[in-house]
């Protein structure tokens, strides 16, 4: 079964919940339309019953009730569906009578059971009528022998049906015409809350297809406006990680190229004709410097792709940056040493950090990888460590080339290069800064940069305090 649409659905509970209130309301109306007419049909009863009994005296020693009919239908609360029926008791005299309905019907079901009182009664002679019945001792102050008085008033509650059946009626041609009403109001709500939602779908469609732009808004700043503002923030984003995935994969292809175009042009270059055993060795160092170089960007790139999807795990143990710092300055050097660099290590006994020794001697073999490599010597390359309370820092700082200003909020792009043709000519791959930050962001560490042209970089890297 197909889903109702959010337009469907919202016309269907607002038309339900209007049925609802409409059909409470009717149903409270009529009931209390009712009992209204009941009291007022029952007041009026005991009206004319008082007005009978005020009417009745002795005449020469005998009740009268001197009223006809017609004059009696007049009385206080009489109608000219009612009829009414005097007499005494427990002879059942008839006194006085008038009415549409004979004394026969009005007279009690057993005389000796009546006591003195009101009592209603609904009783059904040929048409459904009210009866409210009196009985009371009259007294004969005269003549003596006080005797009960039997008086019986009734009115037919057709009539009061009648109405109450047309006002159920009204009622329901008012609930029809206000219910389309509600359901053409609904409608129209509907289309106000959906019509933007929509015109936000068709935007959305659009920049799926490639065609990017702003989504519709009403300018009112409501939820729709706000939802619209998140959806493009959010399809920014989208665009600008599929961007930076497009230039991730052609560069990750061009630094895998250049390697492998030196292998195969070695390759077949040896392969041409018979050489000598020192050019073949030559031509295999070659090779294995181009397959180095492809299995460094490699492992860049695997861990650039862990750091992406949340897995560059490693073990979490307090550390000291000084002992891995100068490790790295060890192992570099040789490195150092070619461009006539020296390695300098400045920082207190300890630097404590929580982290992963291999992460983070990436982490610095590439920052002072990078400064060794953009340094021209004689110089050196200062790496200093500093603790506080706050935490742990690393600075790395060179006096090579710099880098410009205006380049330094890419640095740390993957395949970013400040001087693109000294890195390639150096070996660098690009990936080296984006690792530094990738690492950084698992150690919850900040990275900074100070670079001017000819006067050299400086690296900080900021780490939280190490958990006692």
């Amino acid at each position: 079964m197909k889903a109702l649409t959010i337009r469907r659905r919202i016309q269907v509970w607002f038309a339900g919940l209007c049925v609802l209130l409409l059909s409470v309301f009717a149903t409270a109306v009529a009931m209390h339309s009712s009992r209204a007419a009941d009291r007022a049909l029952d007041e009026r009863l005991a009206l004319r019953a008082d007005a009978l009994l005020g009417v009745c005296e002795y005449e020469d020693g005998h009740l009268v009730c001197e009223l006809d009919p017609t004059a009696a239908m007049r009385l206080p609360g009489g109608t000219a569906t009612g009829a009414f029926l005097v007499q005494t008791l427990p002879d059942l005299a008839v006194i006085a009578h008038g009415g549409e309905l004979a004394a026969a019907d009005l007279a009690p079901a057993s005389p000796d059971a009546v006591t003195p009182g009101r009592r209603f009664a609904t009783r059904s002679l040929g048409s459904t009528f009210r009866l409210l019945e009196t009985v009371c001792v009259f007294e004969n102050g005269e003549h003596g022998g006080d005797l009960l008085l039997r008086v019986v008033t009734a009115e037919d509650t057709a009539p009061l049906q009648r109405d109450l059946q047309q006002l159920i009626l009204a009622l329901a041609l008012g609930g029809i015409v206000t219910l389309l009403g509600v359901v053409a109001a609904g409608w129209l709500l509907a289309r106000r809350i959906v019509d933007p939602l929509a015109g936000l779908a068709a935007g959305a469609e659009l920049v799926q297809a490639g065609r990017p732009g702003t989504l519709p808004r009403s300018g009112s700043g409501d939820e729709v406006d706000q939802l619209a503002a998140t959806m493009e923030r959010a399809m920014a984003r989208l665009q600008d990680a599929h961007d930076r995935q497009a230039r991730f994969t052609a560069d990750a292809a061009h630094e895998l190229r250049t390697p492998l175009a030196i292998i195969r042009t070695q390759a077949d270059v040896a392969l041409h004709q018979p050489r000598e055993t020192a050019v073949y060795r030559d031509t295999l160092h070659e090779i294995l410097a181009g397959a180095r170089r492809m299995s460094d960007i490699l492992e860049s790139l695997l861990l650039l792709a862990r750091a992406d999807a949340g897995t560059l795990e490693g073990g979490e143990q307090t550390l000291d940056l000084g002992v891995l710092a100068r490790a790295v300055l060890s192992a570099r050097a040789d490195d150092a040493a070619t461009k006539r660099l020296e390695l300098q290590f400045e920082g207190p006994p300890a630097a404590p950090v929580l982290g992963d020794a291999r992460l983070l001697t990436i982490l610095i073999d590439n920052l002072v990888g990078n400064a060794i490599r953009y340094s021209d010597g004689p110089g050196k390359v200062v790496v200093r460590t500093a603790a506080s309370a706050d935490g742990s820092s690393l600075c790395v700082v060179d006096h090579g080339i710099g880098i410009a200003e205006d380049r330094l909020p890419h640095l740390f792009e993957r395949f970013f290069r400040a001087d693109a043709d000294r890195s390639r000519s150096a070996g660098g791959s690009g990936l080296g800064l984006a690792i530094v930050h990738a690492v950084a962001e698992r150690h919850r560490a900040t990275c900074r940069v100070q670079s001017h042209v000819g006067a050299g970089t400086r690296f900080e890297v900021v780490f939280p305090r190490a958990a006692a």
